[in-house]
Protein backbone atom coordinates (compact mmCIF):
# COMPACT_ATOMS: atom_id res chain seq x y z
CA UNK A 1 0.00 0.00 0.00
CA UNK A 2 1.18 3.22 -1.09
CA UNK A 3 2.03 5.88 2.08
CA UNK A 4 0.75 8.57 0.21
CA UNK A 5 -3.00 7.19 -0.10
CA UNK A 6 -2.84 6.13 3.85
CA UNK A 7 -1.64 9.61 4.31
CA UNK A 8 -4.34 11.64 2.49
CA UNK A 9 -7.19 9.18 4.17
CA UNK A 10 -5.73 10.66 7.60
CA UNK A 11 -6.20 14.34 6.72
CA UNK A 12 -9.48 13.52 5.12
CA UNK A 13 -10.60 11.92 8.14
CA UNK A 14 -9.41 14.90 10.36
CA UNK A 15 -10.94 17.24 8.44
CA UNK A 16 -14.47 15.02 9.15
CA UNK A 17 -14.29 14.18 12.76
CA UNK A 18 -15.19 17.77 13.99
CA UNK A 19 -18.55 17.34 11.89
CA UNK A 20 -18.92 13.57 13.19
CA UNK A 21 -18.38 15.22 16.48
CA UNK A 22 -21.32 17.88 16.38
CA UNK A 23 -23.51 15.58 15.21
CA UNK A 24 -22.91 13.15 18.01
CA UNK A 25 -22.53 16.00 20.88
CA UNK A 26 -26.15 17.27 19.36
CA UNK A 27 -27.75 14.06 18.94
CA UNK A 28 -26.88 13.24 22.29
CA UNK A 29 -28.35 16.24 23.81
CA UNK A 30 -31.38 15.72 22.16
CA UNK A 31 -31.95 12.46 23.76
CA UNK A 32 -30.97 14.11 27.13
CA UNK A 33 -33.88 16.61 26.55
CA UNK A 34 -36.28 13.57 25.82
CA UNK A 35 -35.16 12.53 29.06
CA UNK A 36 -35.65 16.19 31.06
CA UNK A 37 -38.87 16.73 29.28
CA UNK A 38 -40.26 13.45 30.74
CA UNK A 39 -39.00 13.69 34.25
CA UNK A 40 -40.30 17.29 34.82
CA UNK A 41 -43.61 16.42 33.08
CA UNK A 42 -43.85 13.71 34.99
CA UNK A 43 -42.88 15.80 38.35
CA UNK A 44 -45.23 18.80 37.47
CA UNK A 45 -47.84 16.57 35.90
CA UNK A 46 -47.96 18.08 32.61
CA UNK A 47 -48.09 17.42 29.16
CA UNK A 48 -44.47 16.98 27.94
CA UNK A 49 -45.69 19.58 24.90
CA UNK A 50 -45.79 22.01 27.51
CA UNK A 51 -42.62 21.23 28.93
CA UNK A 52 -40.42 20.77 25.99
CA UNK A 53 -40.66 24.59 25.17
CA UNK A 54 -39.23 25.67 28.17
CA UNK A 55 -35.74 23.04 27.84
CA UNK A 56 -34.22 24.31 24.73
CA UNK A 57 -31.19 22.76 23.22
CA UNK A 58 -28.41 24.79 22.05
CA UNK A 59 -26.37 23.14 19.73
CA UNK A 60 -22.80 22.59 19.28
CA UNK A 61 -21.10 23.81 16.08
CA UNK A 62 -18.25 23.20 14.41
CA UNK A 63 -16.58 25.50 16.08
CA UNK A 64 -17.90 25.13 19.57
CA UNK A 65 -17.94 21.36 19.78
CA UNK A 66 -20.36 22.13 23.25
CA UNK A 67 -24.23 21.55 23.47
CA UNK A 68 -26.19 23.26 26.07
CA UNK A 69 -29.89 22.30 27.20
CA UNK A 70 -30.98 25.02 29.10
CA UNK A 71 -33.93 25.12 31.78
CA UNK A 72 -35.99 28.61 31.14
CA UNK A 73 -39.10 29.72 32.48
CA UNK A 74 -41.36 31.87 34.76
CA UNK A 75 -43.53 29.76 37.67
CA UNK A 76 -46.13 27.95 36.21
CA UNK A 77 -49.53 29.11 37.20
CA UNK A 78 -51.99 27.04 39.52
CA UNK A 79 -54.69 26.93 36.91
CA UNK A 80 -52.63 24.95 34.72
CA UNK A 81 -52.03 22.63 37.69
CA UNK A 82 -55.67 22.31 37.84
CA UNK A 83 -56.48 24.62 39.91
CA UNK A 84 -60.17 24.23 40.51
CA UNK A 85 -62.79 26.17 42.96
CA UNK A 86 -63.66 24.28 45.87
CA UNK A 87 -65.77 26.74 48.66
CA UNK A 88 -64.00 29.42 49.47
CA UNK A 89 -60.50 27.59 48.99
CA UNK A 90 -58.54 26.48 45.35
CA UNK A 91 -57.69 23.63 45.08
CA UNK A 92 -54.57 21.86 42.52
CA UNK A 93 -52.65 18.88 41.82
CA UNK A 94 -49.30 19.54 44.00
CA UNK A 95 -45.92 17.03 43.95
CA UNK A 96 -47.36 15.12 46.73
CA UNK A 97 -51.12 15.14 46.04
CA UNK A 98 -53.98 17.31 45.70
CA UNK A 99 -53.05 20.89 47.49
CA UNK A 100 -55.61 23.36 49.20
CA UNK A 101 -55.07 26.89 49.30
CA UNK A 102 -57.24 28.39 52.27
CA UNK A 103 -58.90 32.02 51.07
CA UNK A 104 -58.16 31.47 47.54
CA UNK A 105 -60.47 32.05 44.64
CA UNK A 106 -60.24 32.01 40.73
CA UNK A 107 -60.79 35.47 38.58
CA UNK A 108 -59.87 37.41 35.61
CA UNK A 109 -57.99 40.29 35.78
CA UNK A 110 -57.79 43.20 33.66
CA UNK A 111 -58.26 40.81 30.22
CA UNK A 112 -55.56 38.25 31.51
CA UNK A 113 -56.68 34.54 31.73
CA UNK A 114 -57.95 33.14 34.86
CA UNK A 115 -55.42 32.59 37.60
CA UNK A 116 -55.47 32.02 41.80
CA UNK A 117 -55.18 34.43 43.78
CA UNK A 118 -55.18 34.71 47.79
CA UNK A 119 -56.90 37.04 50.11
CA UNK A 120 -53.91 38.07 52.58
CA UNK A 121 -55.63 40.10 54.64
CA UNK A 122 -59.37 40.41 55.85
CA UNK A 123 -61.85 40.93 54.30
CA UNK A 124 -61.03 42.40 50.64
CA UNK A 125 -57.36 43.55 49.84
CA UNK A 126 -54.77 42.90 49.32
CA UNK A 127 -54.79 39.85 47.32
CA UNK A 128 -51.80 37.98 45.80
CA UNK A 129 -51.20 36.28 42.49
CA UNK A 130 -50.41 32.20 43.49
CA UNK A 131 -47.94 30.36 41.44
CA UNK A 132 -46.50 27.30 40.83
CA UNK A 133 -43.25 26.00 40.50
CA UNK A 134 -40.81 27.14 37.34
CA UNK A 135 -39.30 24.46 35.02
CA UNK A 136 -35.51 26.07 36.13
CA UNK A 137 -36.11 25.86 39.82
CA UNK A 138 -37.52 22.12 39.41
CA UNK A 139 -34.42 21.20 37.23
CA UNK A 140 -32.11 22.24 39.72
CA UNK A 141 -33.66 21.37 42.74
CA UNK A 142 -35.01 17.81 41.93
CA UNK A 143 -33.02 16.57 39.55
CA UNK A 144 -29.60 18.21 39.68
CA UNK A 145 -29.81 18.44 43.34
CA UNK A 146 -28.79 21.57 44.19
CA UNK A 147 -30.54 25.01 45.56
CA UNK A 148 -31.00 27.88 42.78
CA UNK A 149 -28.66 30.89 43.65
CA UNK A 150 -30.70 33.61 44.97
CA UNK A 151 -32.45 35.61 41.83
CA UNK A 152 -31.43 33.35 39.02
CA UNK A 153 -33.93 30.34 38.72
CA UNK A 154 -36.88 32.13 40.17
CA UNK A 155 -36.84 36.14 40.87
CA UNK A 156 -40.16 36.48 41.75
CA UNK A 157 -40.53 33.45 44.11
CA UNK A 158 -40.01 34.29 47.93
CA UNK A 159 -36.60 31.88 49.92
CA UNK A 160 -37.76 29.45 51.30
CA UNK A 161 -41.01 29.30 49.16
CA UNK A 162 -42.25 25.52 48.04
CA UNK A 163 -43.61 25.06 44.94
CA UNK A 164 -44.34 28.77 43.93
CA UNK A 165 -46.50 29.17 47.14
CA UNK A 166 -45.15 30.91 50.15
CA UNK A 167 -44.79 28.76 53.55
CA UNK A 168 -47.68 31.14 55.07
CA UNK A 169 -49.98 30.95 52.49
CA UNK A 170 -49.29 26.66 52.34
CA UNK A 171 -52.51 25.29 55.02
CA UNK A 172 -52.00 21.77 53.80
CA UNK A 173 -53.42 18.98 52.05
CA UNK A 174 -56.92 18.09 51.53
CA UNK A 175 -57.47 14.39 51.74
Amino acid sequence: MDTRQLKRALVELGRKAPQAIRRAINRTARSARTDAVRAVAREVKLPQKDVRPMLPVIPATVQYLEAKLVARGRPISLMRLGGAPDEARVVYRGPAGPMLLRSAFIATMRGQAPLVWKRTAKPRLPIEKQLGPSVPRLVIERHLGGRPEPGTADPRQEPGARDGVSPESREGRRG
